[in-house]
């Protein structure tokens, strides 16, 4: 079984780096040639997670084509570039497991990132992995909680069962829209309470 992340920012990186800690076959795959070669020298994301060491078992690798032909493949790109990797995603309708990483909401066509995944790869079994989780505990090993949102139940429960580590646990969930759109809205309302609650507790809004 392998397991591909592709894109290398906090969150992707955070994944790689807990998933390969307790398995072998994991590879993270960067979009900048000179941001992975910083990252194969230095053995970590000093860009994203510069205090968090890239376990042994972790792979970098530059061909696409090669990590989009893993078993699990979990995208950890920007939302807004989603559907444009996708169709430029090699071998994206072969028999896999296509999880988004992403949050938000496609802003050309209004969809969220699993009504992408099946009108780009209608053979794959599309998933969302998304919060609530920190990148740097993620990383760190520190026990975190994220939620896994599969049409199929049978897939989530192998997923589930792929994806999780002693310090990681999944919590499944069929409502796909319902976790696409939690994670799209929770910063909004975050916002939006701390806007609100900012002025009751004496909080001053910062100077321009």
């Amino acid at each position: 079984m392998s397991i591909s992340v592709l894109g290398a920012g906090a969150f992707g990186t955070a994944l790689a780096i807990a998933l390969a800690k307790h398995r072998p076959g994991v590879r993270l795959w960067a979009r900048d040639a000179a941001q992975l070669h910083n990252m194969q020298t230095a053995r970590c994301n000093q860009k994203r997670l510069p205090n968090m060491g890239f376990p042994e078992a972790l792979e970098l690798a530059a061909d696409l084509a090669e990590c989009a032909a893993a078993e699990i493949v979990l995208l950890a790109v920007p939302m807004q570039q989603l559907g444009g990797f996708l169709s430029a995603l090699p071998q994206k309708n072969s028999p896999t497991y296509l999880v988004s990483c992403c949050k938000g909401i496609d802003l050309a066509t209004g969809k969220g990132a699993s009504a992408l995944l099946e009108a780009q790869a209608p053979n794959a079994q599309a998933a969302v992995l998304t919060g609530p989780s920190f990148a740097t505990d993620l990383a760190a090993g520190s026990p975190t909680a994220l939620s896994l949102a599969c049409a199929d139940a049978a897939a989530g429960l192998y997923l589930q069962a792929q994806l999780s580590t002693p310090s990681l646990r999944l919590y499944r969930s069929t409502d796909v829209t319902g976790a696409e759109l939690g994670g799209a809205l929770k910063n909004v309302i975050a916002i939006a309470c701390g806007v609100t609650i900012g002025p009751v507790w004496g909080i001053a809004p910062v100077p321009r």
